[in-house]
């Protein structure tokens, strides 16, 4: 699926369960900066973007996802914050 966009996640469902039906052996990976796309600190961004990491963790977790690599965008929300996701 390089170079595609695959949506939003009802539409990642449908190609997740697609491969899934298919193949023996699917790894599912998030490759990172999925929580926040900023580069600049801003405190009522940040908290958006936090209560919203929370709703993307409970999908990915739905979903089945195998891992996910957090991306320095995503340490705008803090260094501990990964592991609160936890």
């Amino acid at each position: 699926m390089k170079g595609r966009k695959t949506g939003g996640l009802a539409r990642r469902a449908t190609v997740f369960r697609k491969y899934l039906s298919r193949y023996r052996d699917v790894l599912i990976l998030e490759t990172g900066d999925v929580f926040s796309k900023r580069t600049i600190y801003d405190s009522i961004e940040t908290k958006r973007e936090k209560e919203k990491a929370y709703l993307i963790i409970n999908a990915y977790n739905f979903l089945k996802y195998d891992a996910l690599n957090i991306g320095g965008k995503d340490l705008i929300l803090g260094t501990k914050f990964p592991k609160e996701l936890s």
